[in-house]
């Protein structure tokens, strides 16, 4: 799977061999919407007409095209890794706020307008990361 923007939207693209088409799908957007494509020019070309549409009906609709996101999020976590976390938090001085932050920057691909550079300039908890081994729970997802 590969991200990529145009004309500052995101999306996804795979490739389908059941229908040996590419395939797009529009990320962060208030409703779903999908392009194809042979190659990477019709793809292109795709993703700008089925954009156009999307943004039409939006205005139509009088709905704001692009998903609202708050800023915050629960995690589920182990009580014991919850326990890691907050010791390793107070240790640096920091809130588990701020480890919870620089760790997904440092996981996440997505992110490209976040940069190392937006941290404290500390370092804060980067430090600690590799004291640290996430694994997944069996049966959680």
């Amino acid at each position: 799977m590969n991200v990529t923007t145009v004309d500052g939207y995101q999306s996804k693209i795979e490739y389908d061999k059941d229908i040996d088409l590419f395939r797009g799908e529009f990320l962060g957007l208030s409703g779903g919407a999908n392009f194809y494509g042979k190659n990477l020019n019709e793809l292109r070309a795709e993703f700008k007409k089925s954009l156009h549409v999307f943004l039409e009906v939006c205005k139509e609709m009088g709905v704001e095209p692009r998903r609202h996101f708050s800023g915050k999020f629960n995690l589920r976590i182990p009580p014991e890794l919850h326990e890691r976390l907050a010791i390793a938090a107070q240790t640096q001085g920091e809130r588990i706020n701020t480890l919870a932050l620089e760790v997904t920057l440092l996981k996440s691909d997505g992110l490209s307008a976040l940069h190392r550079s937006d941290w404290p300039s500390d370092g804060g908890a980067a430090r600690l990361l590799p004291r640290f081994k996430i694994t997944t729970i069996s049966g959680r997802g």
